[in-house]
C-alpha cells in the first residue's frame, strides 16, 4: 500500500490537565515525541505550549473535546485548551477535537476497554513507551501522573486512525 500521503502529516496530540499536559508528536505513522509537560499555573503553561509547538511544527493540533459534564471540565483546563487553540490559530496550524466516545470506540475494535488495557496496546505498537508504563492501579488509588502521556498518544492514534492516516 503506497503511503505517500501520511508524509508531512505531522500531528500534536495534548491532554490538558489542570497541572500537567501530556503531549504526542506524530508524523504519519511515527511516534515521534511523546512527554508530559508539568506547571504551577494555567498561566505558566502557555509558554510551554508555544514551546511544544515550536518545536514540533505540527500542521495538526488535536485536543480532547470535554464535556460540561466532566470531571476534567475545570476552570484551569477551559484557560489551557483555550490558550492551545488561540496559538494554533496564530501559528496556521489547523485544531481537531477528539471525543471521548470517539477515544473509546476507536480502541473497543480491539477489544480493549480500560485505560491500562489502552496504554499495554501503546507499549506493544511504540516499545519506546515502555519505562513510563505505570503499575495497574488499585481502586483506592489516584491516577499515576504518566496516564496523561498515554492519553495523549491514544488522543493522536484515534485522530489518526478515524481519518484514515494511521495504520498499525
Amino acid at each position: 500500500m503506497n503511503r505517500k500521503h501520511l508524509r508531512n502529516k505531522r500531528v500534536l496530540a495534548l491532554d490538558v490537565r489542570s497541572n500537567r499536559i501530556g503531549f504526542a508528536a506524530f508524523d504519519g505513522n511515527t511516534l515521534l515525541d511523546a512527554g508530559i509537560t508539568r506547571f504551577k499555573s494555567p498561566r505558566a503553561a502557555i509558554p510551554r505550549l508555544v514551546f511544544l509547538m515550536r518545536r514540533t511544527h505540527p500542521r495538526i493540533l488535536v485536543l480532547r473535546r470535554i464535556l460540561e459534564s466532566s470531571s476534567r471540565n475545570s476552570r484551569g483546563t477551559r484557560t489551557i485548551l483555550r490558550a492551545a487553540h488561540r496559538i494554533a490559530k496564530r501559528s496556521s496550524v489547523r485544531v481537531a477535537f477528539v471525543s471521548q466516545k470517539q477515544i473509546q470506540e476507536r480502541f473497543l475494535k480491539d477489544g480493549i476497554t480500560t485505560k491500562y488495557e489502552i496504554a499495554l496496546f501503546l507499549v506493544r505498537a511504540f516499545p519506546d513507551l515502555a519505562w513510563r508504563l505505570p503499575l495497574p492501579r488499585r481502586a483506592w488509588q489516584a491516577e499515576h501522573r504518566n496516564m496523561a502521556l498515554f492519553d495523549a498518544v491514544a488522543l493522536g492514534m484515534a485522530y489518526l486512525t478515524g481519518n484514515r492516516m494511521f495504520a498499525l
